[in-house]
């Protein structure tokens, strides 16, 4: 270390390593003054099974799908095993994508009615209207989230204050707006009455 004055954070940074590893070395050496391993000291290396090996790789490359639990149990070997074969062989997991389950015919559809959707509207002087809606709690009471009370120390209050009760389904508005391709969008309203936001159709 030719800085005394760096932190353990700091010279893992610049080293770059974790600073848990700095630690145990400056730890190490104002108690032994050196770093070196004693000889004979690790984890001792073990000769590497070549048909386990094998077998791993061939059943993690046939069922690319089965977990590491299974193909341990299928290859007769444990997980751990199964996890050092797939880093030396390069293997790594990676996370399915979500997609619609849809059949070759009903994808022929979509993608039929989708460029027939396409020419319509190319074709006239429509604009394409974008419209979304949302509810929102009528009782901000009744929205989610952490409450107080204050109080002495035993001294007992009524139920009403110490707790809430929530409803299962409280009453809501329904907040609704759209906006068309020629950037113009809707107003809204939220009458006292009607819990249906009322949409000016003279704007879109």
């Amino acid at each position: 270390m030719d800085n005394n004055q760096m932190s353990a954070s700091q010279i893992a940074k610049q080293v770059g390593c974790c600073a848990k590893t700095v630690y145990n070395n400056l730890r190490k050496i104002h108690s032994t003054q050196f770093v070196q391993r004693k000889p004979g000291s690790g984890r001792k290396k073990v000769p590497i099974d070549q048909k386990m090996e094998a077998k791993v790789v061939k059943t993690v490359a046939n069922n690319c799908s089965m977990s590491e639990r299974d193909i341990a149990k299928k290859c007769e070997t444990s997980r751990s095993m199964v996890v050092k074969v797939q880093n030396r062989n390069n293997f790594k997991s990676y996370s399915k994508k979500k997609v619609p389950n849809r059949s070759i015919l009903q994808l022929n559809v979509a993608i039929r009615l989708a460029r027939k959707l396409y020419a319509n509207f190319t074709q006239s002087n429509a604009c394409i209207v974008v419209d979304d809606d949302t509810y929102i709690k009528t009782d901000f009471s009744q929205i989610a989230g952490k409450q107080y009370h204050a109080a002495r120390p035993g001294e007992l209050l009524d139920k009403s204050e110490t707790s809430i009760r929530i409803e299962k389904f409280g009453s809501k508005k329904l907040i609704w707006q759209a906006i068309c391709q020629c950037g113009k969008a809707s107003n809204f309203l939220l009458p006292m009455v009607s819990s249906i936001a009322i949409h000016t159709s003279q704007n879109v």
